[in-house]
């Protein structure tokens, strides 16, 4: 007699008794290979685990070693469970406190993790690896909703070592959890449904019923239907055949792969390729590599609280959440979203005029008008009017060398500017720190780390200077490039590249079209704009064209405003939110696969060389799509810039475009801009390829 069915037709069988009204009113289904399967072989859920707490622990840890550690302590826990009376089953929490109390006495965690902080990092882990490896069987799971909603009694019933707790957090991560009525897992009884069969009796108790009520529905033949039926429960064996098969290849695979050397770089590549993003689809690869390593390089450095700071750092921020709570189910490092701007800062960051002399600003814009400086102190364009009517002084014109000139020395040392400027510096200051302030203190102290796209790090100066002198500033770069100001409490890390104290590996790729990634980094509102008192900037909103952002401090009294300009929303809707949802989801399916793999990421020269497909060999499409962006120069000068060609570009002047680039290619293309938008704005775009060429050439071979 055939005793074994598939998802199919158990479901017609079970259809048909609750149809004649012979179906038990409690029906209790396995889980694992019943109503989910696993992507990978279910010993490698637990190698996948190690992985991740070892990515957790830090460098000093091995996946290798917590894997085998595991295991030792499964069998301890199992016997000393058979000595208790029960059967040889453990809880993961119990596994938890053993494995943090063999780490601590070896030294292999670091000094900031305790108990509870590695114990809960542990179960979220396991938790999240979980859910990433599992699919849902859909004939088993629909016919579960089906019996939900004919009011029958549904329980699981699992051989597993998670609490009912944990247990229904995956059920509600496959939406079944509403149906269920119950949980018994052998973690929470100590008791086996395949072991010894003693866990069918203790649900028979629990709930009071008869054992022919109750109807096992299940894959293990032993366990859900030859233990089930000598209980006198109905059982129902599922035919799992093929999924066993695969296990075997899965388990198969990775035995005779040599893991250490194996990366996923074609799985990648797959995943590139699958997305079809419109433009610059190898930006999603570097955004991953890019996030996984900053993770990495925070979590090594004991990094609790991070600052992503605006306007790039809200996507990026997305990016870094979202890998964290695939890999471990929660946020192991906090992120917060900081709202500043180099024009934002700059006033808090200022001193006294008898100390004063805004070299900062001067050193990189000597030829500006009243009102650009003005504006660059923050001022509202009313306020920077005002000042320059009472001291008769001209507004718009442009001064050569303005902090030398016989004007501007004449200004500062006016009374009208000082009493301006000290108000304004002391009030803007006080209102930054307020809103630093309701992070909470422990975000900030004693030190205060931030992440932000690059490339001097001059917004971190400004906090720098903010902040007391007792508070080390950590500042975690896409790219350095000649940072300034660095000193023991001004710290600066280039996690892709940087050009300190050397040239960090493949520079020459990503710093290429630094641009490219503060364009598709763009932000869903405009730069920071101020922090204000809530009744000053109900006077001065309309005048800075900016909107409040955020309340902070006590009482909401500290507003924080951004700029709202009808250009800046347009080009982030139209152009740059569809590339940033292909990114996000990229970063989905690159993690879910790493996650997935014992396999190592592909190292950086790979990264490097997806990277410079490119910035070498562009697509047309893709420098058209750059050559139609723009951005607001938000400090010193106050004015779009873009990289569109303007006019048709004649024979004639192609030709002398040509004979300056080959009388001094390097004066002509290494001026900061990307190469394929010069050669096009000369009309040279034919070279780009031969340029491209030589480029990669020189830095890969």
């Amino acid at each position: 007699m055939n005793t074994m069915f598939t998802g199919v037709e158990i479901t017609e069988k079970v259809k048909e008794k609750v149809n004649s009204g012979s179906l038990p009113r409690i029906v209790c289904f396995d889980y694992f290979d019943t109503l989910v399967t696993r992507k990978v072989y279910p010993e490698a859920t637990k190698k996948l685990a190690a992985r991740n707490l070892a990515v957790i622990c830090g460098e000093s840890c091995r996946w290798q070693t917590l894997y085998e550690l595991r295991a030792g302590i499964e069998k301890k826990l199992c016997k000393e469970s058979v000595a208790a009376g029960f059967d040889a089953e453990f809880t993961i929490n119990d596994l938890g406190e053993e494995l943090f109390s063999i780490l601590q006495h070896t030294g292999w965690l670091p000094d900031w993790m305790d108990e509870k902080t590695f114990f809960t990092c542990f179960i979220s882990t396991e938790i999240a690896v979980e859910k990433n490896v599992q699919e849902s069987c859909y004939v088993l799971t629909e016919l579960l909703k089906f019996l939900h909603k004919k009011q029958y009694e549904i329980y699981i019933v699992s051989d597993f070592y998670f609490s009912r707790e944990q247990f229904r957090l995956l059920l509600e991560y496959h939406g079944i959890s509403k149906c269920i009525h119950g949980i018994f897992t052998s973690a929470d009884n100590r008791l086996s449904k395949g072991g010894t069969g003693r866990l069918y009796e203790e649900i028979i108790s629990r709930l009071s019923c008869n054992a022919e009520e109750i109807l096992m529905i299940g894959d293990n033949r032993r366990a859900d239907y030859d233990m089930a039926v000598n209980r006198g429960l109905q059982a129902m064996h599922l035919d799992r055949g093929e999924q066993y098969e695969k296990y075997s290849t899965l388990q198969m695979k990775e035995t005779e792969s040599s893991l250490e050397n194996d990366t996923l770089s074609s799985v990648f590549m797959e995943i590139l390729e699958e997305q079809e993003v419109s433009c610059f689809g190898e930006m999603g690869l570097t955004l991953w590599y890019f996030i996984r390593q900053l993770f990495i390089r925070l979590n090594n450095d004991s990094v609790h609280d991070v600052f992503f700071c605006s306007k790039e750092g809200e996507f990026l921020r997305k990016l870094f959440i979202q890998f964290q709570l695939l890999c471990f189910g929660r946020e192991i490092i906090r992120s917060h979203y900081l709202l500043v701007s180099r024009k934002a800062t700059f006033i808090c960051s200022l001193d006294s005029l008898e100390k004063e002399d805004f070299s900062r600003l001067f050193a990189h814009y000597r030829d500006i008008s009243f009102k650009e400086f003005l504006l660059s102190l923050n001022f509202s364009v009313k306020t920077a009017k005002k000042i320059c009517e009472l001291l008769e002084l001209p507004y718009n014109t442009r001064i050569q060398d303005l902090e030398k000139s016989f004007e501007f020395q004449s200004f500062v040392s006016s009374d009208i500017f000082r009493d301006f400027y000290e108000i304004h510096r002391v009030e803007q200051k006080k209102h930054f720190l307020s809103y630093l302030e309701s992070f909470g203190k422990e975000a900030i102290s004693p030190s205060f780390t931030m992440v932000d796209v690059g490339w001097k790090g001059s917004i971190q100066n400004n906090i720098r200077r903010c902040l007391p002198e007792d508070i080390v500033v950590n500042g975690y770069y896409i790219g350095l490039l000649s940072p300034t100001e660095v000193t023991e409490t001004n710290r600066k890390h280039g996690v892709l590249f940087s050009d300190v104290p050397v040239h960090s590996p493949f520079i020459h790729v990503f710093n290429n079209n630094r641009s490219l990634f503060e364009m598709l980094l763009g932000a869903t509102h405009g730069s920071a704009d101020g922090y204000f008192d809530e009744k000053v900037f109900a006077d001065e909103k309309d005048h800075r064209k900016s909107l409040a952002f955020s309340h902070s401090g006590k009482n909401d009294q500290t507003v924080v405003s951004v700029l709202d300009l009808p250009e800046e929303r347009k080009l982030f809707k139209e152009k740059i939110e569809p590339l940033q949802g292909a990114y996000l989801q990229m970063n989905r399916e690159l993690t879910k696969a790493f996650s997935l793999s014992l396999k190592n990421s592909p190292d950086l020269q790979w990264f490097a060389e997806r990277h410079a497909r490119m910035v070498f060999f562009p697509e047309k499409r893709e420098v058209i799509f750059f050559s139609m962006l723009y951005h607001l120069e938000n400090f010193g000068l106050f004015e779009f810039t873009d990289f569109q060609v303007t006019g048709d570009i004649s024979f004639s002047r192609k030709v002398k475009n040509l004979r300056l680039l080959l009388k001094d290619p390097a004066m002509v293309l290494e001026t900061g801009v990307w190469q394929p938008v010069i050669l096009r704005r000369l009309g040279l775009e034919f070279l780009q390829p031969l340029d491209g060429r030589k480029r990669f050439k020189r830095i890969f071979s």
